[in-house]
């Protein structure tokens, strides 16, 4: 089977990068330009904050991943450049925003404690291991790089090479393109349910990874197919549902 996992709250630990990463950021650019790195951290946190606001209003139906986030993440560097005065900027101010991105992700990444044993019993069994992220290629990349999971993976989808948010029909059916396979050989493991709604929708299997077990099963999704609260019951479930 084609296994797609979720990047960051299934393979990667999100919790970690959420509380690191824009501490991690504000510390690389105050060691390139001086200044109070404290400083450096509310003018990130400001523009950080801005970027997640404009992201969640965009109308995706309307819009282009990579027109979206290209122009937020620009905006993300200059914002926080002139919020602590600082008049130089890159000459590609997208690929500076980009490899800083990569540059802390890789830092900051770690995996939990059960995927590295997961992903070897599925590639034991025969199963193709992906990995789809609503992130930027660059982030993923980094991302298990940093965790050690880089070599696992035999394909990266992302919102960068899909052109499309996770939450849309376009993104599953892209993915499903690239890989060359029916949807009941495919299954996907997320801990957001509209991105499993979204590929459930062209007939994609989804699990619901509940790792802080907030979802009671009777208030489980009909187009949610199973629920897990960590990765080492999955190369069972799999090998289950593909003798089927």
């Amino acid at each position: 089977m084609n296994v797609i996992l979720d990047l960051w709250g299934v393979l990667v630990d999100e919790k970690k990068m959420n509380k690191e990463y824009n501490n991690h950021a504000a510390s690389i650019l105050a060691s390139r330009f001086g200044g109070d790195p404290a400083r450096w951290l509310d003018a990130y946190d400001m523009a950080w904050a801005d970027y997640q606001r404009r992201f969640r209003a965009t109308d995706w139906d309307n819009k282009s991943w990579s027109d979206v986030v290209g122009e937020l993440d620009v905006r993300l560097i200059t914002d926080t450049l002139d919020a602590v005065g600082v008049q130089w900027r890159p000459s590609d101010v997208l690929s500076f925003a980009r490899n800083l991105e990569f540059e802390v992700v890789s830092s900051v990444a770690r995996c939990y404690p059960d995927v590295p044993g997961a992903l070897r019993r599925l590639k034991e069994k025969g199963h193709e291991v992906h990995v789809a992220t609503q992130a930027g290629e660059w982030n993923a990349i980094g991302a298990l790089e940093g965790s050690g999971l880089l070599k696992e993976v035999k394909a990266i989808f992302s919102g960068s090479s899909q052109n499309a948010s996770k939450d849309r029909k376009r993104y599953w059916t892209r993915v499903l393109e690239k890989i060359d396979s029916p949807t009941d050989n495919c299954i996907l493991v997320d801990d957001r349910p509209d991105f499993l709604e979204a590929a459930a929708s062209i007939g994609i299997g989804t699990i619901l990874m509940d790792r802080e077990k907030r979802t009671a099963r009777h208030r489980l999704p009909q187009f949610v197919g199973s629920r897990m609260f960590t990765l080492t019951s999955l190369p069972h479930y799999v090998e289950r549902i593909s003798h089927k």
